[in-house]
């Protein structure tokens, strides 16, 4: 596990610290695999009975640590940040959600299904490239008419 992520146990609780606060807690995919790794162990164990997430710092996360996250060009399925949405269990709670909306569940899965991959498409599409890449010039981004 990193160091960016801290696991401490308080009896039945086990905390996981977010440890980066000089990059205001960013989170790269390695403390991606550690929160996941927290969670999974919490999961396993009868004694743990919640798991709290702090952070290290005066900022709790700033997000993905933005320079890794356009550098790396993984499967979406395997990668660091799905195996965190799978430990924290995020079908369960989006099909307890479900059942507070109103409409057919076919219809609800596939408004998010098409959310979610319009979303993937547009963060790695040329303007976003453009658009962080100027960010972390320090430059205007130049963006091409359509």
């Amino acid at each position: 596990m990193t160091n960016h992520i801290l696991s401490i146990r308080h009896g039945a609780v086990l905390e996981a610290r977010l440890n980066r606060p000089e990059k205001k807690n960013a989170l790269t995919g390695a403390m991606y695999d550690g929160i996941a790794e927290i969670l999974e162990q919490a999961s396993a164990s009868n004694s743990i009975r919640a798991v709290l997430l702090t952070a290290e710092g005066s900022t709790f996360t700033a997000g993905n640590d933005l320079a890794e996250f356009m550098s790396v060009a993984s499967d979406s399925a395997v990668s660091p940040q799905s195996r965190f949405i799978r430990a924290i269990k995020a079908p369960e709670a989006l099909a307890a959600a479900r059942r507070l909306m109103r409409g057919n569940k076919t219809q609800l899965d596939a408004h998010i299904a098409m959310e979610n991959e319009a979303f993937r498409r547009a963060v790695r599409g040329p303007e976003a490239r453009e658009a962080f890449a100027a960010f972390f010039e320090k430059r205007k981004p130049v963006l091409v008419d359509r």
